[in-house]
């Protein structure tokens, strides 16, 4: 059976959030229907509190939380999971005035890291940069720190680079693809 990826990432994100903001886990496995929670779990169907639950087990597995002994907040959030909730949140801001500069995040990630090189574009591309070439991305807005803490979290560092530039071919073109004026 094929899991469906995207649903199972948006499960862990949600419950990352609600250990974020301090929302109790327990009530997902005691009290399911909470006004907060109504949207990660329908209460009139339990197969969704066991898949919760199985879901929590999965995340402990992976580091992403850990039981406590206290009552109040059985489950708190660790310093991988807080990096990977960032980390999943990461968008590039637009500004309402552009600085007339472009952006361009060039790598040369090895076959070797294919893997990684694959998970570094796909996620660029999520935050909002646009392709320009194979290994080129390329967007209007400040992107630096947002670039510095994907290229951290993927391990590829050293095969990426940042360039800020006033001029680019295709510029016309970019600014439709932007909606800049």
């Amino acid at each position: 059976m094929k899991k469906n990826v995207s649903s199972t990432q948006a499960i862990t994100l949600e419950i990352l959030k609600y250990l974020g903001i301090g929302i109790l886990v327990s009530g997902i496995l005691v009290c399911p229907n909470l006004a907060q929670l109504y949207s990660l779990i329908d209460p009139k169907r339990p197969h969704q509190r066991r898949r919760i639950r199985r879901h929590i087990t999965q995340m402990q597995k992976e580091g992403l939380i850990q039981k406590t002994n206290d009552i109040e907040s059985p489950l708190i959030m660790t310093r991988k999971g807080r990096y990977r909730l960032v980390y999943e949140s990461l968008t590039i801001k637009t500004q309402n005035k552009w600085d007339g500069s472009w952006r361009l995040c060039i790598f040369d990630i090895p076959e070797t890291h294919k893997v990684s090189r694959r998970v570094f574009s796909n996620k660029i591309s999520m935050m909002g940069m646009h392709q320009y070439q194979k290994s080129v991305y390329i967007t209007p807005y400040d992107c630096k720190e947002e670039i510095e803490t994907v290229t951290t979290y993927v391990h590829v560092n050293k095969f990426v680079r940042l360039i800020v530039a006033s001029k680019i071919d295709g510029e016309k073109q970019l600014k439709h693809i932007f909606n800049l004026k």
